[in-house]
C-alpha cells in the first residue's frame, strides 16, 4: 500500500473518530442544557399552579368566613327561611362572588341548602350528587371544634375536581 493510501485512511479513520468524539461531547451539552431549560420550566409552572390554589384558597376561606360569620346565615341554617334564600342565594350572588357551588349544612351534618351555577352556561346546575355522597360519606370534612376551624382542600370526583372550604358557622347568639 503506498504511503498517500495509508495516509489517507488515517486521517479518515481520525477525522471520523473526532466527528464522533465531537457529536458525542455536543450532543450531551446540549440535551443537558436542555433538560435543565426544561426542569426549570416544569418547576415554574408547578409553582404558579401552586400559587394559584394558595390565591384561590385563600378567597375561598375568606368568603366562607364572611358568609358564615353573619347572624342572618346562622339563623337560615336553623330555620331555613325562605326570605335569606330570596335576598342572598340568587344566580347573580353566585356569579358575583365567583363560585359555582355553595352549601349550607347544619350540625347534624343534613344538607340544609344547596345551589349551584355553571359560570360557561350562565344557568343553575344540579348540585354534583358524586359531590353530596363525598361530603355524606366523610362528615369530618364537615365537623369542626370550634368557630375558628375550617377544612380545605380539593376533592377529585369522577367528572369534576372542586376546591373545598368548610367551616363552621359563628353567631352572636
Amino acid at each position: 500500500m503506498k504511503l498517500r493510501i495509508k495516509t489517507l485512511i488515517t486521517l479518515g479513520v481520525i477525522f471520523t473518530l473526532l466527528f464522533i468524539l465531537l457529536t458525542t461531547v455536543i450532543q450531551s451539552i446540549i440535551l443537558t442544557s436542555f433538560q435543565e431549560v426544561e426542569e426549570q420550566s416544569v418547576d415554574r409552572n408547578i409553582q404558579r399552579t401552586v400559587n394559584v390554589f394558595f390565591y384561590e384558597f385563600d378567597g375561598l376561606k375568606k368568603l366562607s368566613y364572611d358568609w358564615s360569620a353573619w347572624n342572618d346565615t346562622y339563623t337560615f341554617v336553623e330555620d331555613r327561611n325562605q326570605d335569606y334564600i330570596d335576598t342572598n342565594l340568587q344566580y347573580i350572588s353566585l356569579q358575583g362572588i365567583g363560585i359555582n357551588i355553595m352549601m349550607f349544612y347544619n350540625t347534624s351534618f343534613d344538607l340544609v341548602f344547596g345551589k349551584a351555577y355553571d359560570s360557561q352556561s350562565e344557568n343553575e346546575t344540579p348540585i354534583p350528587q358524586a359531590l353530596v355522597q363525598e361530603l355524606t360519606e366523610h362528615d369530618w370534612l364537615l365537623h369542626h371544634n370550634s368557630t375558628k376551624s375550617y377544612v380545605q382542600g380539593v376533592i377529585l370526583l369522577p367528572k369534576n375536581i372542586f376546591l373545598l372550604k368548610t367551616n363552621r358557622s359563628s353567631s352572636n347568639h
